[in-house]
């Protein structure tokens, strides 16, 4: 009885939270009450020879929902998850109410039966408008389905089918254009089904289908992409050959241009081998045609262990990225679409390097140096309307970043994640883009006293932005410190508070968009 009891609070919460209109789709860690400060026990990458180089081999394997930061300048949608140490409890309702943020909800609930594990997600929030037409809300519910194949199975061992489905909304204002009162309505609609084989050490394979409905209320726009994927591995001889696919089709209707459908192919042929017990090399080619483009590159990946801990990556790897029109309002929630319907960038030089030492599963420091070369790269801004942002495109961009990070794994001095950027990244007539500082820090800490009490502590910057092309328009640095605390009554029960934006700045991500101001959120979260 008492579990449906705070189950019918949070859907109540809810339902509140649809009722309300809202400002922005701001980073999460700005806008809501959800973000606990604790950074979750992630299973770390081993020093050995991973198999293939990937966003893993450069940062800390740690939940991009537990420590949201503004890297390009760009707003994450938000999209509540279990944490991993939320999967020993069948579920769980986190509720709070704040000064700002009135009321934030979130329900998690699952079940594993034998192979089969069924999980399902519910979460709403909304913020007040602390100046006219400022206030947000969202709204989401998801549903997953994990089905295992045992490992001692004649037929395809240790295989997984996963099929999950998923709706989130979200309402804001305009409220920094010459028309404030503006309001935008967002739709999403999501279903994938997926199988996977790669229990074998032979043959592999991962064959995907995902579909997407967006809908804006704005000219009644609707958007269906279709992503087709698949991966296959083949071990022989001691190397490994494989290929990559992935087909996506775009398709409008009520979109300004009149084009109905833009197509994106890409695909990998590759070839990875194991030189020796501290050299791993991968080589192959890419291709990517689309709507407007060809493209064709060879790539290749290489990883060094040097010591015990001590791991040194290069790769060099093109590509094309497609922007639908779902993408380029995640990146700006304040985007004006005109007659855009979609953004194809090319990554025609694309040469990265790490070096990453790690100590005895306590922590791992790595620095990665990264250089691009693009066309057609994606910028926002407000030419036409002040507050309003245009979608942009630049040719011959140069990218020049560094990045330092440190993580120290959850032991008895706590948990600990800090990072440094450093970047450049300039037009061919060495113009800054912009919204793209040149400066961006974060830090995160938590620490339990015991099993009843805990704190946290975040702390970002990012400096050195400006708000047009020709770089005259400066963005005031943005710092946020936001702290958060809890305290276990009994078995499950916990009381929380989450202190946002403490020093109480005035914070933008896009020009003339004032973001929320300090904001203090109390509540309760249950386990079972």
């Amino acid at each position: 009885m008492k579990k449906l009891f705070l189950i019918l609070i949070l859907f109540a919460s809810v339902v509140f939270s649809q009722s309300e209109q809202q400002n922005i789709e701001l980073p999460d860690f700005i806008i809501t009450g959800r973000q606990a400060i604790d950074i979750p026990a992630a299973q770390k990458p081993r020093t050995e020879l991973i198999s293939i180089l990937s966003k893993d081999f450069f940062t800390p394997q740690y939940s991009s929902e537990e420590l949201p930061f503004l890297i390009t300048s760009a707003p994450v949608a938000i999209y509540p998850s279990i944490k991993s140490s939320e999967n020993y409890f069948n579920g769980n309702v986190k509720i709070m109410l704040g000064k700002e943020t009135m009321p934030y909800g979130l329900l998690n609930l699952s079940q594993s039966f034998d192979y089969y594990l069924l999980n399902l997600k519910a979460w709403g929030t909304n913020v007040k408008d602390y100046q006219p037409f400022s206030d947000y809300n969202s709204s989401g519910i998801e549903l997953s389905n994990d089905f295992s194949i045992s490992t001692r199975s004649e037929f395809m061992p240790g295989a997984k089918i996963l099929a999950d489905a998923k709706y989130y909304r979200d309402s804001y204002y305009m409220f920094g254009s010459i028309t404030p009162a503006q309001l935008r309505e967002k739709n999403n609609g999501e279903a994938r089904v997926a199988f996977l084989s790669l229990y074998s050490k032979i043959f592999n394979l991962a064959l995907g289908l995902t579909g997407n409905l967006f809908s804006l209320n704005e000219n009644s726009l609707k958007e269906t992409n279709v992503l087709a994927d698949g991966k296959i591995n083949f071990r022989w001889n001691g190397l490994m050959f494989g290929g990559k696919a992935e087909l996506k089709r775009q398709t409008l209707s009520n979109n300004l241009s009149g084009k109905g459908s833009y197509n994106n192919l890409n695909t990998e042929a590759y070839v990875e081998a194991a030189l020796n017990s501290s050299l791993w090399i991968n080589a192959g080619a890419y291709f990517n045609t689309n709507t407007s483009t060809n493209m064709f590159s060879p790539f290749v990946t290489v990883e060094l262990l040097i010591d015990k801990g001590l791991t040194f990556g290069a790769e060099y790897k093109p590509k094309v990225d497609f922007f639908t029109m779902k993408n380029l309002l995640e990146k700006n929630p304040f985007a004006t679409l005109g007659l855009t319907d979609n953004v194809f960038t090319k990554y025609y030089n694309d040469l990265s390097a790490t070096l990453r030492y790690e100590y005895q599963k306590i922590f791992s420091v790595a620095f990665l140096a990264n250089f691009s070369k693009i066309d057609n790269y994606l910028y926002y801004e407000d030419l036409l309307n002040v507050g309003k942002f245009d979608i942009q495109t630049a040719n011959g961009v140069q990218v020049l970043k560094s990045k330092l990070n440190f993580y120290l794994q959850p032991a008895q001095f706590g948990s600990l994640f800090a990072e440094a950027i450093v970047q450049d990244v300039r037009d061919i007539n060495d113009q800054r883009i912009p919204y793209e500082p040149v400066f961006i820090s974060s830090f995160s800490y938590n620490y339990s006293f015991n099993s009843s009490f805990g704190f946290g502590v975040k702390y970002k910057i990012a400096m050195q932005a400006y708000a047009d092309l020709k770089n005259t328009q400066t963005i005031n640095n943005y710092t946020d410190l936001s702290a958060s605390v809890w305290y276990e009554l009994f078995g499950g029960l916990k009381l929380t508070a989450d202190f946002q934006n403490i020093l109480n700045r005035s914070n933008f991500v896009w020009k003339q968009y004032k973001e929320k101001p300090f904001d203090y959120l109390f509540g309760f979260e249950y386990r079972w």
